[in-house]
């Protein structure tokens, strides 16, 4: 807030609460939904081979969470102010359960066999790869035989 804001609203700026980047809560209760967010992706898209929210570029499933973040803090701003979510620990919550999602999503086994040993099995002496970038791939990093 401004100085002008202050000086017309100074009940904003005494209900202001101080801004907090990423905690410790916040790490732990992504960490506590992580297998909850697998079991959910697993179950839909393996058992029941349905939506497939790991494939798409927003994933509902961890937006879904996000909402009901959202909608409990909003219940625990107004209780006990102290106590709820900043943006940015919603933020963090948010990007864990993407990154989980992502990690046990049906593409990952899917194609990820396929990737790291694409760049070795298709390298020919007519594209070139072998000189152009393959040397630049560490060694731990691809599958080679």
């Amino acid at each position: 807030m401004n100085q002008d804001t202050d000086a017309r609203f100074p009940a904003a700026r005494a209900k202001a609460l101080p801004a907090r980047g990423v905690t410790l809560r916040a790490i732990l209760i992504g960490l506590f939904l992580l297998p909850i967010n697998a079991y959910w992706i697993v179950h839909i898209e393996i058992v029941r081979f349905a939506a497939f929210p790991s494939i798409i570029p927003i994933t509902m499933n961890s937006l879904f969470m996000l909402l009901l973040l959202v909608l409990l803090n909003l219940l625990v701003r107004k209780a006990t102010p102290r106590f709820a979510f900043s943006a940015v620990e919603l933020l963090t919550i948010y990007i864990m359960l993407n990154i989980g999602t992502v990690l046990v999503g049906v593409d990952i086994g899917q194609v990820l066999i396929y990737v790291i040993t694409h760049p070795i099995y298709y390298a020919t002496a007519f594209n070139n790869w072998e000189k152009l970038f393959v040397h630049d791939i560490p060694q731990w990093m691809i599958i080679s035989d």
